[in-house]
């Protein structure tokens, strides 16, 4: 139980305490509850009331490891505790990475549900044997570990606070993220006391990572939190949420804010084809933003919510958005899609498929001949784990994810970081440059028309940073290729480039320098 002395408190004192805690508590409004029922359990402590409603707490506010010690000393007195008990021991070892003790509690309460027929025992006993089904994929899982290490990106990115939803440009020189501080714009709390979402920009320097700052261009009064950036870094999806005059509906939709000279321009809420009278909480954009895609619970879907594909017309109007398919959406929830640079790799969370608990990370690919996607494979542990594992980026060659996490050792809640993925093999190349006008060395608007000098088929399209003129392409190795580079107004330069052997490292660096008519 809490270890920390409190002062007595009076008779009165301690039952208008009770009342408040049992008040949040009831309502789910687990992070308000916590510290009273911790100065409860502190006043009185072996109250197995207190107890029990604390470690309920510690598992609904990421803090199973401090859950765990008071549901194992309950199991010894079980008879002074609500039946749940079984349950939240069986969530506290599951979420501690414990399977085999979660998989016999989970036994336990559904013979208790078995037993007692609860009205809602179809449902319950469904639920309870999807956990049990998610500790076996746990078992699997962890006995073979991803070959990997995992870095904290430090406190001038990281704070006490909730710090999560990294969205990271190609080049991996800035990283914005969403974060529940202080000093969000408007100040304003939600009913559990949790600061509104903000969206936050770290820059990569030689020292380091610069101390991140909020993005007043893009915030508001209500949530705003950042989901999505186009490899060139100029394109930015964020999701916004509240009873704002400004925003059209209370249910979360997706907008779209877009660089220009350096400066990011006010965000304008995506059509409404993309936008339904149900929730888009994430979306995706490839380096061709000719297509985009993007999570809903809108009607004819698989589950809960499920990830879709929508393509932009010549016309810049965009087509009627399709479901991928039980191939990829499940019963369960899909959420968080990643499409790789070239638009071929999509990485995606879902509590389907092969999960081990809550949201896991998958991979599909795109097999170009059959015109279809590859079956979801779980990405392994420990980037996926039994909590949930939502709002990440990825790197252009797939060798570094920069993710969210509760960790020891962190800043406070959620914390940003890291991990790279040693990697046998290396099965893409990542072209990279800059391309300046010849007169003045300064960056120039272009774009990579790169293709099959065989066939004539286009294999990708990027555009440069119109204010850096900095370019990021995701090529295959063993093929060979035509890179076409233009700007209006200006020469056209046309290079050929042999990947068919091992001549590149994983990286190559192509500055071209364009003349004008």
């Amino acid at each position: 139980m809490a270890q920390k002395n409190e002062p007595a408190l009076s008779g009165k004192d301690l039952q208008t305490l009770e009342q408040q805690a049992s008040s949040y508590f009831s309502l789910e409004k687990y992070s308000l509850a916590e510290p009273l029922y911790y100065k409860l359990d502190s006043v009185k402590p072996n109250t197995p009331d207190y107890g029990y409603k604390l470690g309920v707490c510690y598992i609904y506010n990421n803090k199973e490891d401090k859950a765990l010690p008071i549901f194992e000393a309950g199991l010894k007195k079980a008879a002074l505790y609500p039946k749940a008990l079984l349950y939240y021991t069986a969530r506290a070892y599951h979420l501690n990475h414990r399977f085999d003790e979660a998989i016999k509690y989970y036994e336990r309460y559904k013979g208790f549900v078995n037993k007692e027929g609860d009205k809602n025992k179809i449902t319950i006993i469904a639920n309870l044997n999807r956990q049990i089904e998610m500790c076996r994929n746990g078992k699997e899982l962890i006995k073979n570990p991803l070959p990997l290490e995992v870095f904290n990106l430090g406190p001038e990115i990281n704070s006490p606070y909730p710090d999560y939803g990294p969205v990271v440009t190609a080049d991996e020189e800035q990283v914005i993220f969403t974060s529940n501080r202080p000093n969000t714009t408007g100040g304003q709390k939600t009913e559990d006391g949790i600061f509104f979402e903000d969206i936050y920009i770290s820059k990569k320097t030689a020292n380091g990572w610069t101390t991140a700052v909020q993005m007043p261009e893009l915030n508001t009064t209500g949530h705003d939190a950042s989901k999505g950036i186009n490899p060139n870094g100029e394109k930015m999806i964020i999701y916004r949420y509240g009873k704002d005059k400004l925003l059209s509906s209370a249910s979360g939709d997706l907008y779209l804010s877009e660089q220009k000279n350096g400066n990011w321009q006010k965000a304008e809420r995506m059509a409404d084809k993309i936008n339904s009278p149900g929730w888009e909480p994430s979306a995706s954009l490839p380096d061709d933003d000719r297509i985009m895609y993007f999570v809903s619970n809108r009607q004819g879907g698989f589950g809960g919510t499920d990830i879709y594909s929508i393509k932009k017309l010549p016309n810049g109007e965009w087509a009627e958005p399709w479901n991928l398919g039980p191939v990829i959406n499940t019963p369960y929830d899909e959420d968080s899609p990643f499409i790789s640079p070239d638009g071929k790799t999509l990485y995606f969370s879902s509590t389907g498929h092969r999960s081990m608990g809550g949201y896991d990370i998958f991979i599909a690919r795109f097999d170009e001949t059959k015109k279809q996607w590859s079956s979801p494979e779980n990405v392994g542990y420990p980037i996926s784990t039994a909590q949930d594992d939502l709002y990440f980026s990825w790197s252009a060659d797939g060798s570094r994810i920069y993710f969210s996490s509760v960790r020891p050792g962190g800043y406070g809640d959620k914390d940003i970081y890291y991990a790279s993925i040693k990697k046998n093999n290396n099965s893409v190349l990542i072209l990279k440059g800059k391309i300046l006008d010849a007169k003045d060395q300064k960056p120039l608007e272009a774009i990579i028309r790169i293709s099959d000098p065989e066939t004539n088929e286009t294999v990708t399209n990027v555009t440069t940073n119109s204010t850096t003129g900095k370019y990021l392409a995701v090529l295959q190795t063993g093929k060979k290729y035509r890179i076409t580079f233009e700007s209006a107004n200006f020469h056209i330069i046309t290079e050929n480039i042999d990947l068919s052997g091992s001549n590149y490292s994983t990286e190559l660096e192509k500055n071209i320098i364009l003349e004008k008519y």
